[in-house]
């Protein structure tokens, strides 16, 4: 599940144009209280490429990433080795 958590966070690195510094993470799982169909939250900060803060509509722009996964086989895994912390040193 590590593997593919990193996967999915280099993805949206490519898509977003964004580096993301750090991951973890949050929710059911990382509380130690998952129940059968808890679902994998990350959250992770990451910043934008200079364009995107120098441009004149930024206060226009979503400060936000969001990506709802629930295709197979990411959503079917049985008991994941999720990672709580990811630092950058995990995507190079």
């Amino acid at each position: 599940m590590k593997l593919e958590i990193i996967k999915r966070l280099e993805q949206i690195e490519l898509d977003d144009q964004v580096t993301i510094f750090f991951a973890c993470e949050s929710g059911s799982r990382a509380w130690g209280f998952p129940s059968a169909d808890s679902d994998y939250d990350v959250r992770f900060i990451y910043a934008h490429r200079a364009n995107w803060y120098l441009a004149i509509d930024v206060e226009e722009k979503r400060d936000v990433i969001e990506r709802s996964i629930n295709e197979e086989p990411f959503s079917q895994v049985q008991k994941p080795e999720v990672p709580h912390c990811l630092t950058r040193d995990f995507f190079t």
